[in-house]
Formats: C-alpha cells, structure tokens, sequence
C-alpha cells in the first residue's frame, strides 16, 4: 500500500474535512515584543529606554536571559542583566530573539504533543549550534536560532486542527513516514508552508525564511549558490537528522526516517569523527539546555 492510500484510509473519517491555508489562525506577536520590535527599528534608539522596556516585562526579561545563556553563546560568565546581554548580542539577535521568546506563547495550550514539538526545535537548536563550530562560516548564533524555528509550522497547525495533527504524528510514528508526507495528504499543504506564512507575519529575516522553507530539501541546497546560506541549510538539515536519528522529539528513536545523512556530510565538509564528536557533544548538553527553554 503507497503513502496516498494508506492515508487515506487512516483519514477516512474526517475525508469531509477542508483545509485553507489561508484561513489559518496565526498567532500576533506579543504587544510588549512589538513595541521593542519598534524600538529595535529605530537607528538612534536609546539602550537604557529600550532596556527598562524590556525589564517591564518579567517573563520577556526572564526568556532573554535564559536564551543567552543556553544554546546561543558559549559564554564564560552568566548574564544577568539585560544590558549586558543586549551588549554581547547586538540589536540583529536581541531581535531574533525577542521573536523566538513569542514562539513559546503562541502555543495554545502546552500538552504532550506540544512538549515534543518544543523538544524537538530545542534539539535541532543546540545540535545546529555544535555543527556550526565546526563549520566556521556559519555563524553559531543564527545557526541555533534556525534550528530552533525551523519547525514553526508545525505550531501553527497543530494549535488550528489539534485532532487532525495528533493523527499526523500518529501516523509518522506507526507508519515510518515523514511529516511533510503525512501532512501534504491531510492538508494538502505542510508545515514549511505555514511556517513561511508565520515568517512574513513575524518578521523573520529572509534567511530565516529560507531555512523554514529548505530545510532537509537537498535538491534546493545543493543547487544553492549562496556559500552562506548553503552552509546554513546544511548544518540545520543535518542536526535535524541527528535529533530524528536519537528520536528527539518523537516517541523513540527514528533512524529510518533519515535521509541523505552521509551526503549532507560529505557536502558540508564533516568527517565521521565530525559526526561522532557533534553526536557525543550533543547527548552530554542537551538535557542542561532542554531544562532552560522548558521553564
């Protein structure tokens, strides 16, 4: 039985179903987000306004401290003010930040699907972060910061229809298929088409965009002619593997729905010991850095 037909008699019961990508709810960024957004667009903004804006805000304050000092930097010494940390990161990712701090409120509600969804952005972020070291043309900051939106999508949609994407990872587990597979015949699209949707509505760089969008698709990476942006894709495509591979956001392990691992490799310019020491690097930090964004 192929993927369509297999499908198909899995969704039988919501065959009257209709979905419209362009009806879907897209979560709003939040109020205090924008107006620091705002201040962040201005080229003579004043740091202390901007940082006692921020501080306004205990949650928002607590996320950028708390992203700051997980998967972002490697840095000797704790932040703890939110001056510093807008010192060390600059105004380009205090801003991507600001905008990863809104993802985790635009879940609806925070259950065990959502949980797995999170984990598994969490895991493609910090293992995005350990390639990007070996790969100096990718900056570390943005690499962890793609790996942990890359997914978004798949926010988006399990918020509208939490029914019909509990069946999609259902089926992605018993049956050993993809996501974009399970989720092209339920919606007839998929959850890089919400995420560019949710990228022109947020604001996200166009890089970040791209990653969203090509992220795994080895055929658009490798005819990429921007070395930076091929680097990117290929670094976030390979810690997606990595944390399918360990079952990191799944319910075990799924190393049979991983594609093209050795090619991405050899692309990227890694070797198996490359492989083995990102992996080993991986499992010892990422529970430190789960426990960070979980709270």
């Amino acid at each position: 039985m192929n993927c369509t037909q297999l499908l198909k008699r899995n969704m039988r019961a919501n065959s009257n179903n209709s979905f419209n990508i362009l009806s879907l709810n897209l979560p709003a960024v939040p109020n205090i987000s924008v107006k620091v957004l705002n201040m962040l667009n201005d080229p003579y903004v004043n740091l202390k306004k901007l940082e006692e804006l921020i501080m306004a805000d205990q949650s928002l304050s607590a996320k950028i401290l708390r992203i700051a000092n997980s998967a972002f930097y490697g840095l000797r010494r704790r932040v703890t003010l939110i001056g510093d940390a807008i010192n060390i990161m600059g105004f380009k990712t205090l801003r991507d930040v600001i905008l990863v701090a809104s993802i985790k409120e635009s879940y609806k509600v925070f259950g065990l699907i959502e949980k797995k969804l999170w984990e598994h952005g969490v895991g493609v972020s910090v293992a995005a972060g350990i390639v990007a070291k070996k790969v100096p043309l990718v900056k570390k900051e943005e690499a962890s910061l793609s790996g942990l939106i890359h997914d978004i999508g798949k926010i988006i949609l399990n918020n509208n229809f939490p029914s019909e994407y509990a069946s999609c990872m259902n089926l992605v587990h018993v049956n050993n298929l993809t996501f974009e597979e399970v989720e092209s015949e339920i919606f007839n699209f998929t959850h890089k088409d919400v995420g560019a949707l949710i990228s022109d509505k947020w604001g996200f760089s166009d890089i970040l965009k791209t990653v969203i969008l090509n992220h795994g698709n080895l055929n658009y990476i490798k005819n990429c002619q921007d070395i930076y942006e091929k680097s990117l894709l290929l670094g976030i495509s390979l810690a997606d593997s990595i944390c399918t591979r360990l079952g990191i956001g799944y319910k075990e392990p799924m190393p049979q729905l991983v594609k093209n691992e050795e090619e991405i490799m050899a692309l990227i310019g890694l070797s198996s010991k490359d492989y083995s020491d990102t992996v080993n690097e991986f499992i010892d930090t990422f529970p430190q850095h789960l426990e960070n964004y979980m709270e």
